[in-house]
């Protein structure tokens, strides 16, 4: 089966008082205003680093763990997304390995009280 990762941000989200949008304050890491999201793998859902590129199992190859740790921008992207594009839309990505596979987003993550987790469990059909 294939997976279709997409997530969309923003470059201009207003989150300031009175949180007419909902939201209130501008948490997060990176430009303020702004709204970036990525792919890594961490092994254990507890975990706040990804894992080192030769342990990598949820992608086949390297260029596909780049892109989605980068949200598509590509090696020397800045280490806060801030360059990065706010949408991200990947082709579908058949997963090849059997296993359960934890992921994070290293943008929205200040290693204490916030961070963005989860999880794909991939079954033999």
């Amino acid at each position: 089966d294939y997976v279709h990762f997409q997530w969309t941000g923003s470059n201009t989200h207003n989150n300031g008082n009175p949180a007419g949008d909902g939201q209130a304050g501008d948490d997060g890491e990176g430009t303020g205003g702004t709204d970036r999201s990525n792919i890594v793998q961490i092994e254990h859902l507890t975990d706040n680093y990804p894992l080192n590129a030769s342990r990598i199992t949820l992608f086949d190859d390297l260029d596909a763990a780049i892109a989605f740790a980068t949200a598509g921008a590509g090696q020397g992207v800045d280490p806060l997304l801030n360059d990065a594009p706010a949408t991200f839309n990947f082709y579908p990505l058949r997963l090849n390995r059997t296993g359960t596979f934890h992921y994070a987003c290293t943008r929205n993550n200040n290693f204490s009280n916030r961070g963005q987790k989860g999880t794909i469990v991939v079954k033999q059909c």
